[in-house]
């Protein structure tokens, strides 16, 4: 199984154009936070910085502002308020937004943001939706979560 895993993890992807996330578990807060970023997809297919058109480095040494935050107990609460939010939902939606948060980036225009779907890619989606369980899991287990 882990090798199965290991190998589809090196598979090729293409990034979405509408960013990418970063996912880590707040266990002061006790809770999953997905946090959003913009990005430009280069003729290469390499993201870039939306402000510069510089390629992303992954070396830890860019340091970009999220575009949004989002912060949930479970998985299916972040990816309610990452997906229905902006694409539009029922009722559980509002009731995840009694007890999740989302955050958006200081002197951005929420008129802008609101125009910005936060996933545009059904792969990018699935890929999400495996990270939160896998954080969740860590959450609950008091295990180390290392975003795939």
């Amino acid at each position: 199984m882990r090798e199965l895993d290991d190998q589809l993890s090196r598979r090729p992807l293409d990034l979405d154009p509408a960013g990418y996330f970063i996912i880590y578990v707040d266990r002061e807060g006790q809770c999953l936070v997905a946090q959003h970023y913009g990005n430009l997809i280069d003729d290469k297919g390499r993201a870039c910085d939306p402000a510069t058109g510089k390629v992303i480095p992954c070396d830890g040494s860019y340091k970009p502002t999220p575009l949004r935050v989002y912060r949930g107990r479970t998985a299916k609460e972040v990816s309610v308020l990452i997906l229905e939010q902006y694409f539009g939902s029922g009722g559980e939606s509002k009731r995840a937004a009694a007890t999740a948060s989302v955050t958006t980036a200081e002197g951005v225009s929420a008129s802008l943001l609101s125009q910005m779907p936060p996933v545009t890619m059904l792969n990018h989606a699935n890929y999400l939706g495996r990270e939160l369980q896998r954080a969740e899991a860590a959450l609950l287990n008091g295990a180390e979560y290392i975003q795939d």
